[in-house]
């Protein structure tokens, strides 16, 4: 959790950064901060990818030398496709729509397409603490059905739900 909002906050910060900079000194406007959201992207997938390769923590799982049975987890990745459809959709308009959002407001004005980005990302910050603390709980709960203590899950469901919004709710307001 502590490195999901580290991250969440070094994103803001390369994401303002890039794009601020590539719009107004490089003359690139709405596209350079477009083109700022796709390199924050490209470093945060790449910053975990090396911290996934270099921790130690996680030397003794081999994610990027286990490729022999690749077909398996192709089915299967196929299959969970199927599945998650319609989940997959709804995330691409999520992630869609605010971006195409960003870029009429950026194409208003700098400032119009800095505030968005800059609002866009205090949201994300947000969004990582609530997801954080609701997978949390999750696993909790879940813990305590495959357990068959039900009367526990339901206390922990109910107390991660007012934990989750009591932590949450203020700094989205």
């Amino acid at each position: 959790q502590v490195f999901a909002a580290g991250a969440g906050l070094g994103n803001l910060a390369i994401g303002m950064t890039t794009g601020w900079y590539l719009a107004k000194y490089q003359g690139m406007g709405p596209r350079g901060i477009a083109l700022g959201c796709v390199i924050e992207s490209y470093l945060t997938a790449m910053s975990f990818v090396a911290r996934l390769g270099l921790h130690k923590a996680f030397k003794e799982y081999h994610f990027f030398t286990n490729w022999k049975n690749l077909h398996h987890y192709y089915k299967q990745g196929l299959e969970i496709l199927r599945i998650g459809s319609s989940i997959l959709l709804t995330n691409l308009s999520e992630i869609i729509l605010p971006f195409a959002a960003g870029l009429f407001a950026s194409w208003r004005s700098l400032s119009s397409g800095a505030a968005w980005n800059t609002v866009m990302q205090l949201i994300g910050i947000t969004g990582f603490l609530r997801y954080a603390l609701a997978f949390s709980v999750c696993k909790e709960v879940s813990a305590s059905v495959g357990a068959s203590n039900f009367s526990h899950a339901k206390k922990l469901g109910i107390h991660g739900l007012i934990t989750t919004l009591t932590y949450t709710t203020p700094p989205a307001l």
